[in-house]
């Protein structure tokens, strides 16, 4: 991970998410009730708001797990800004500093992470059980996110013991008993650990992706889910046809 570049962009996302609402607020305080302003300042806050979503997707990117916290401040945020300013000038301060808060913790377990990936035990992890969802939840059409129990073996000889993981996983390589992660496990804490691409996936590698598997093997590989209760009735309809139209 780019350090210098991730806190950038954190620090870049907490001044655009407040921005515009100051800049409507000093450029157009004082004018004539009059005057036709609300063009502008809406326009003013609709580019603002895709900036700042924009750059924050790009911080996002960078981390192993998605954070519906971020996405929810990223979307309302500057609303509460853009909308409290006229009647409170100092209500973006308030909305800067709840993003700040998430941002220096977003940015510490993104650089926990890579610490974690990049000078961690070696170790692999054992898929004991795959839990069953109670509703699957699909992230960008084709992945879909499980937890699972891991048998954990470490490289410097501590004793194996089973611990939680959670992932997004593409629709035919989704993790069954048996499958082995490659991870790099935190000296300080057993239970944390992170996945590493030591190989073509952080799973079993056999099992080919939809890309590259053909059309019959793809809806073959999403029947199978379906059969599984992997996947419920509408997901595999949705499924099957976006790989039959290609």
């Amino acid at each position: 991970m780019n350090k210098p570049l991730v806190a950038s962009l954190l620090v870049a996302w907490c001044v655009l998410v407040v921005a515009p609402a100051w800049l409507v607020y000093l450029v157009f305080r004082g004018v004539d009730a009059d005057t036709p302003i609300i063009g502008p300042i809406v326009a003013i806050w609709i580019v603002g708001y895709v900036i700042q979503l924009g750059v924050f997707m790009a911080v996002s990117r960078r981390a192993s797990a998605s954070s519906i916290v971020g996405w929810l401040l990223a979307s309302t945020m500057p609303f509460v800004a853009d909308w409290s300013v006229p009647v409170a000038p100092w209500s973006p301060a308030a909305v800067a500093i709840v993003v700040g808060a998430y941002a220096v913790w977003f940015y510490a377990r993104l650089a926990r992470s890579d610490d974690v990936r990049h000078r961690g035990i070696p170790a692999t992890g054992t898929v004991l059980d795959v839990e069953k969802p109670i509703m699957n939840v699909i992230i960008n059409s084709i992945y879909l996110r499980r937890t699972m129990t891991l048998r954990i073996e470490r490289s410097d000889g501590a004793a194996p013991y089973d611990a939680k993981y959670s992932g997004t996983f593409m629709l035919g390589e989704l993790p069954e008993r048996g499958d082995v992660f490659n991870l790099r496990v935190d000296p300080n804490n057993p239970n944390h650990f992170e996945s590493v691409d030591e190989t073509s996936s952080p799973a079993a590698p056999s099992t080919p992706s939809p890309a590259q598997a053909t059309i019959a093997e793809q809806l073959q590989q999403l029947d199978e889910l379906h059969h599984r209760g992997a996947l419920t009735d509408d997901e595999f309809a949705a499924a099957k046809q976006r790989v039959l139209r290609g």
